[in-house]
């Protein structure tokens, strides 16, 4: 049963930054999760690319301090955002 995952999410890359946002995953469990953030706020200092190899984690509910490493999609004339699991959540070391 997949165990989905509704709150506040932390990202950090280089390209584009860290920040943070409201997003609901479909299953935290699974290498392949995908969430698309309710909130998204982007400050752009220079050309990035559309897609970025991002560390994400988890801060709300019991899994909080959960990461995982997603691809994080930016698609700035359509103005969507979404980010694609790599890895299944486990918890910090």
């Amino acid at each position: 049963m997949a165990r989905v995952y509704a709150g506040q999410l932390k990202w950090v890359g280089s390209a584009f930054g860290r920040g943070t946002c409201k997003i609901e995953i479909d299953d935290i469990d699974s290498l392949e999760w995908q969430g698309t953030p309710e909130t998204f706020s982007l400050i752009r200092t220079r050309r990035t690319p559309p897609s970025e190899v991002v560390t994400v984690e988890l801060l709300d509910g019991p899994d909080a301090e959960a990461i995982a490493t997603a691809e994080l999609f930016v698609d700035l004339a359509e103005q969507s955002v979404m980010f694609r699991g790599q890895t299944a959540f486990r918890p910090s070391d």
